[in-house]
């Protein structure tokens, strides 16, 4: 019953992480609206990727180094800052293809393997998430190894089902018929809050 209780806590506090808009839905919805569902697909297994990678890294107690090391938080920060301000001046740039009528530099993506490690890249860029998945193990007391092997299952499991059926969804021919009416909007916020989320992870904690 105790492991029950611990393993619906992860899972709560995890689901409503996840539903909460950021870089992760921002980059899948985007993808799944301008590129392909296939490629938002793609995206979202990056970024589960990520969610594997976070969420063992705040189980095994590695953000307290990333805590007691300031210097490697801060590069790591700064490289994931950087990469979101790029994805948001690539939409900006985007921008005039869209008045020229040529094909927007951003989505014209040949592997789909650039759209695995673009998901993979906006989720490991925030690794303030270390500290929040240690959280979630403090808060839904995980102490065995077995447990907390499902808890990042588990989290894992969530992210890519979530972000899934954002990509489904908003890969529909109405979604992306909405999208290609409102490119040019839709870009300029796009644009706005990768850059917003980027300038967030420069500033100090």
């Amino acid at each position: 019953m105790e492991h029950i209780v611990a393993l619906s806590t992860v899972a709560t506090i995890w689901f409503v992480a996840v539903a909460l808009p950021g870089p992760n839905l921002l980059i899948t919805g985007y993808t799944a609206a301008s590129d392909s569902r296939r490629a938002a697909l793609f995206t979202v297994s990056g970024i589960a990727t990520g969610t594997l990678f976070w969420a063992s890294v705040g189980f095994l107690g590695f953000h307290l180094v990333l805590e007691n090391f300031p210097a490697l938080r801060s590069a790591l920060e700064l490289l994931g800052g950087s990469y979101l301000i790029y994805l948001g001046f690539r939409l900006l740039k985007s921008l005039q293809n869209c008045a020229t009528g040529s094909a927007p530099q951003f989505e014209r993506q040949s592997s789909m393997l650039k759209y695995y490690l673009r998901g993979v890249l906006t989720n490991i860029g925030n690794p303030k998430t270390a500290a929040f998945s240690a959280s979630v193990f403090a808060a839904a007391a995980v102490n065995t190894a077995a447990i907390g092997a499902l808890s990042i299952a588990l989290m894992v499991c969530i992210s890519f089902l979530w972000y899934s059926s954002a990509a489904i969804l908003l890969s529909t021919t109405a979604a992306r018929q909405w999208n290609a009416k409102f490119e040019r909007l839709s870009k300029q916020i796009g644009a706005t809050i990768f850059i917003a989320f980027g300038v967030i992870l420069f500033l100090p904690a």
